[in-house]
C-alpha cells in the first residue's frame, strides 16, 4: 500500500479549511430555522388558548392579552373579538434573527397566528 505524500495531506487540510466556514453558515441557518419554526408553534398554541379563554369570556380582548402575557408574548399585538357566534384572536410576533455573524444579513421575520372558535354562551 502506497503511503501519502505530505503534499497530498496539505491538501485535504486546505480543502477541509475551504469547506468549513461554508457547512458552519449552512448549519447555523438550519438553526436559525429550527428557532423560528419553534416559535411559529408557539404563537399558533398561545393564539389557540387566548381563543378558548376569550370564547367564554364576556371582554375577549382583556382575556386574550392575559393568556398572552402569561406567555412571554407582547400583549399589544393582540386582537380579540366576539362577532356573530365566533370569537377570533389574532396575534403578530416579530422574531429577530438571534444568530451570531447572520443576524445583520437575515432580516426580522414577522410570525402571525389566527384563529376562531364558537363562542360559548
Amino acid at each position: 500500500m502506497l503511503a501519502k505524500s505530505n503534499n497530498e495531506r496539505g491538501q485535504a487540510t486546505i480543502e477541509f479549511a475551504l469547506a468549513l466556514p461554508l457547512l458552519v453558515v449552512f448549519v447555523m441557518l438550519i438553526a436559525q430555522f429550527a428557532i423560528v419554526a419553534r416559535q411559529q408553534l408557539a404563537l399558533w398554541e398561545v393564539a389557540r388558548d387566548a381563543a378558548r379563554l376569550a370564547s367564554v369570556s364576556p371582554n375577549p380582548q382583556t382575556a386574550a392579552q392575559e393568556i398572552v402575557a402569561q406567555n412571554g408574548f407582547s400583549t399589544s399585538a393582540v386582537v380579540a373579538t366576539h362577532s356573530d357566534g365566533i370569537t377570533q384572536v389574532s396575534l403578530t410576533f416579530k422574531e429577530n434573527t438571534s444568530l451570531p455573524l447572520l443576524g445583520p444579513f437575515i432580516p426580522s421575520i414577522t410570525l402571525r397566528a389566527h384563529v376562531a372558535m364558537l363562542t360559548e354562551p
